[in-house]
């Protein structure tokens, strides 16, 4: 059985894109065309760090609704930000701990023209986040291509149907006189408050549901 999950463990991270080396992205994380180095902060992550959120808004790579791994942050070298205060929701995603390990938060404010960075530091099965300052080298950030994050939006509504097989949703919305439909595997109940999250790039897709209390 041990062996099993080694192997499971060992042909998941084979298949994953690279996390600790051979980096070819940097995400923009804000609007608009790209701004001045000057003007911006970069912070870059290293080690096995998966980042789901940057101010509490999912994050999105790809646009492709089967992609494997399109929801947060697997593969970029770094993510270009505004300056000011910014929350990322990571989570580290190596062996063991790719099924137990859970999100921590961390606050990094961000002053123009520094790089940052977020690191794990993980001691058996507990790991903390590690982050600072430092300064990379002129030919890791030269040859990084750019990439325009996507952020999630979401909608508030009453669950009006739900098939669970084909994760058919019917959400009743406020104030709207249309209802919306969306692709979402979750448990719900009918009459239920929820608030869904998806990418403008696919508005029918659920990327995660959360009760309203």
């Amino acid at each position: 059985m041990k062996r099993s999950l080694a192997l499971f463990f060992l042909i998941l991270l084979c298949n994953r894109p690279v996390l600790a080396f051979g980096h070819l992205e940097v995400g923009q994380f804000y609007d608009g065309e790209a701004k001045p180095r000057s003007e911006v902060a970069w912070i870059w992550i290293k080690g096995d760090l998966h980042v789901s959120q940057i101010d509490h808004s999912y994050l999105q790579m790809s646009t492709d609704r089967d992609a494997s791994f399109s929801m947060g942050i697997f593969s970029m070298a770094a993510v270009e930000v505004l300056p000011g205060k910014h929350v990322f929701t990571v989570r580290y995603v190596s062996d063991y701990a790719w099924s137990k390990g859970e999100n921590q938060e961390v606050e990094i404010d961000a002053k123009t023209g520094e790089n940052y960075f977020l690191d794990s530091d993980r001691k058996g099965n507990r790991w903390s986040i590690k982050t600072g300052t430092f300064s990379p080298k002129a030919k890791e950030m030269e040859s990084l291509r750019r990439k325009v994050i996507e952020r999630s939006v979401s909608v508030d509504g009453v669950v009006q149907s739900y098939e669970s097989k084909h994760g058919h949703l019917v959400l009743t919305v406020p104030g709207s006189v249309q209802s919306r439909e969306f692709r979402c595997f979750a448990e719900f109940k009918i009459g239920q408050k929820m608030r869904l999250f998806y990418f403008p790039s696919l508005p029918n897709d659920c990327s995660e549901a959360l009760p309203i209390q």
